[in-house]
């Protein structure tokens, strides 16, 4: 009735089939951006003297603090070991504002490119400069941490009337 030897045949090539197929997903999976769930909508504007929110402008004035928490970015590496996709969509970061009179607007927002916050390099000085953001936070934000390069920082920010 049945051959064993042909129904390992079978067997052997239904797994190499399924290994092919996994390999297969594996592989393409690595250069598939993960889904946005949900809609992106509206914008934030960084400008050095302030923010603007969908249109709502926040004088640095009527802010006590501004925090900016990015590190995603659209095709970074999500290091994936599943199935599911290797690159992210760059949604996962964060601006808090915290108002003069007590309240906090949190904002998600998606960052395109890698070096984000470089470009934003004056608008994050003048921050530090109001006390919006501290020292710490800007030399983390403009990705400083060699010591000659915060000595050589701190010197043209005196130079040019800066506070630090």
């Amino acid at each position: 009735m049945f051959n064993i030897e042909g129904l390992d045949k079978v067997l052997i090539f239904i797994l190499l089939a399924l290994l092919a197929l996994i390999v297969y997903f594996k592989i393409s999976r690595q250069f598939e951006i993960e889904k946005i769930h949900g809609q992106l909508k509206g914008y934030i504007d960084f400008f050095e003297d302030r923010v603007i929110i969908d249109g709502v402008t926040y004088h640095l004035d009527q802010l006590s603090k501004i925090e900016i928490n990015y590190g995603d970015y659209y095709s970074s590496n999500l290091f994936s070991s599943g199935l599911e996709p290797a690159l992210s969509n760059g949604t996962q970061n964060r601006v808090t504002l915290f108002l003069n009179n007590g309240e906090e607007l949190e904002v998600l927002f998606q960052v395109k490119e890698k070096d984000f916050l470089s470009g934003m390099r004056t608008h994050l000085i003048s921050y530090h400069k109001k006390d919006k953001i501290s020292w710490v936070r800007l030399m983390y934000d403009l990705r400083l941490n060699d010591y000659d390069e915060i000595q050589a920082f701190k010197k043209s920010l005196k130079e040019t009337n800066g506070l630090l």
